[in-house]
């Protein structure tokens, strides 16, 4: 009987926990543009920041990770920790669709962030 009530409770919550596991993965372009609202609070930026670190899947195409890298500077300029800088570099293999001017190897060398 136990076992049919656990099987029975899981069947019911799957629909519910699928949504949240799929969305765990997340996509940069969505995380981009919630880092780039202009109604963002650093509260929403932080999250964005968290989740770009998390992200799995393709790479982010060239233009995207122009993007993310103008957002990992305004992150730098608002004086986020180091820490979720990094995650959201070493996530993006350090953007390597993006020149490497001065800036971008200041940041990643300040942030300690490991490129593959």
């Amino acid at each position: 009987m136990r076992v049919w009530l656990v099987a029975a409770s899981l069947a019911l919550a799957s629909p519910i926990l699928a949504p949240s596991v799929a969305s765990a993965c997340g996509d940069v372009r969505t995380w981009v543009e919630s880092y780039e609202r202009p109604n963002a609070t650093d509260t929403n930026r932080r999250t964005a920041l968290a989740e770009l670190s998390g992200v799995c899947g393709k790479s982010a195409d060239a233009e995207l990770q122009r993007r993310v890298r103008d957002v990992l500077f305004d992150g730098e300029r608002r004086a986020y920790e180091p820490a979720l800088l990094r995650g959201v570099l070493e996530a993006q293999r350090c953007l390597p669709a993006v020149e490497r001017t001065p800036e971008l190897t200041r940041l990643i060398t300040a942030t300690k962030a490991r490129c593959r």
